[in-house]
């Protein structure tokens, strides 16, 4: 019997013909239709050909009609047990991870004894080309949960296969999308604030802040190092430092504290003071990412900046919208302080400064979900209206390199954003787009385009 739709079939039999749709060009999605089967025409080789060449993700109907979305097709297995390694499915809403084995038929699970090989007992998809006549699906006790019927590929003359690009490479921008990543943008501030009231419950709502504050002046590069500061230096021992210590002896003692002084070896005296007193150790000079970017993010200077301005940063954090502006706030926080002479050509450069777009940030990052987190949610309109007054920043590289390839060029023009649009991007770009979660995305549910 030819493969094809013929009539009489038997139409609880669903199978995935997998071809380009015209309501998302950007992804395979799979469609269900009758199927006639016949024995299979294709080796197994080629069916992992054809399961590496999908463009996940790509949305399945399994034999016994479960729809279910193969997010991750996961990575091919080169040694003993199952075809795919580490596979990420969509199930009623729930992910699940789990190995893919591939077969001609349904038979070969139990012909080939996997059912009884403990390096089978992961694998949630079964992928086939063919069903046996002479036994149904519901027989085999022994299957995995997910078995799908993979079509051969389209003729390559056709012109069906196309290579898979993101949703909004290939659809049009809504006009209002400026609007949803500023909402999508508000989503990260307020899990950011969950995430801090949680930390808040066990521990001091300064030693919070304080980590905080260091991973937000640290840059990818040097967020865990930075972190890392605060089990070295607590929140009392960095205030008494601040408080009483001179230019020169806080100099001295970033020097000390960063590995800086033992690498150059640099005479510190009062580094030498602070370690005896406080019981502190030194990280590696090696520790430390410097930034690629410019010597104002360098980690020392931020120490610095951070050991001299501490109260004052401190005192900002626990002011609530309707007691400073934005602008103020900005202005509070943007500062520069000069190095001592006597220390300036151990440093990147002669001043600490937290420039305008890092002030943002901290605002961003730090200010706005810390005072969430401590009115625990009740205050979203104020901050809502009080964000309105905050300036555009400046959009990162990687991020302008994004909006160029896609067509939110036609929705974001400009090299700069407001801060909540940029998070809304920033959210979207990393949990959707960067893992080709077409489907799922906000964007795509709210148009829907």
């Amino acid at each position: 019997m030819p493969r094809g739709i013929c009539p009489g079939v038997i139409h609880s039999l669903l199978v995935v013909m997998i071809k380009q749709t015209q309501k998302s060009s950007g992804f395979y999605t799979a469609k269900t239709t009758p199927y006639c089967v016949s024995e299979p025409a294709i080796t197994e080789v080629q069916i992992h050909q054809q399961w590496k060449k999908l463009h996940f993700p790509v949305d399945f109907i399994t034999v016994d009609g479960t729809p279910i979305m193969v997010v991750d097709g996961g990575t091919h297995n080169l040694n003993a047990g199952p075809d795919f390694r580490n596979a990420t499915v969509l199930i009623n809403g729930k992910i699940e991870h789990g190995d893919v084995e591939i077969h001609q038929d349904e038979r070969g699970w139990s012909d080939h004894g996997h059912h009884n090989d403990p390096r089978y007992k992961n694998v949630i998809v079964h992928v086939v080309t063919h069903l046996s006549k002479s036994r149904s699906f519901r027989s085999f006790q022994f299957s995995p949960n997910y078995t799908i019927v993979l079509a051969e590929p389209p003729d390559s003359e056709t012109g069906q296969e196309n290579d898979s690009e993101f949703w909004c490479k290939t659809e049009p921008m809504p006009s209002h999308g400026g609007e949803l990543l500023e909402s999508l943008g508000w989503q990260r501030i307020h899990q950011k604030a969950r995430v801090l009231s949680q930390r808040l419950q066990n521990r001091r709502t300064e030693d919070v802040w304080y980590r905080t504050l260091l991973r937000v002046l640290g840059y990818s590069q040097n967020t865990v190092q930075m972190e890392q500061v605060t089990t070295q230096v607590p929140f009392r021992v960095a205030s008494e430092i601040s408080l009483h210590g001179s230019p020169e002896n806080v100099a001295a003692f970033v020097l000390g504290l960063t590995g800086l002084a033992e690498h150059f070896d640099i005479a510190v005296p009062f580094w030498d003071i602070a370690v005896s007193q406080y019981q502190l150790q030194s990280f590696s000079y090696f520790h430390w990412r410097p930034l690629r970017s410019h010597p104002q993010n360098h980690p020392v200077l931020r120490l610095y900046l951070l050991f001299r301005n501490l109260p004052k940063l401190h005192e900002i954090s626990q002011l609530s919208p309707n007691e400073i502006t934005a602008q103020m706030l900005l202005r509070q926080l943007h500062t520069s302080i000069t190095i001592p002479e006597k220390y300036q050509k151990y440093f990147p450069a002669k001043t600490a400064s937290l420039g305008k777009s890092r002030a943002l940030e901290v605002v961003v990052n730090l200010w706005m979900p810390f005072y969430l987190a401590r009115n625990h949610h009740n205050a979203d309109d104020i901050l809502r209206e009080w964000s309105h007054d905050l300036p555009p920043l400046p959009v990162y590289a990687a991020l302008q390199r994004f909006i160029e390839e896609t067509t939110w060029k036609k929705v974001l023009p400009g090299r700069q954003l407001h801060p909540l649009t940029l998070q809304g991007l920033l959210w979207l770009r990393h949990h959707y787009c960067s893992e080709k979660l077409c489907e799922l995305c906000p964007v795509l549910q709210e148009t829907g385009c």
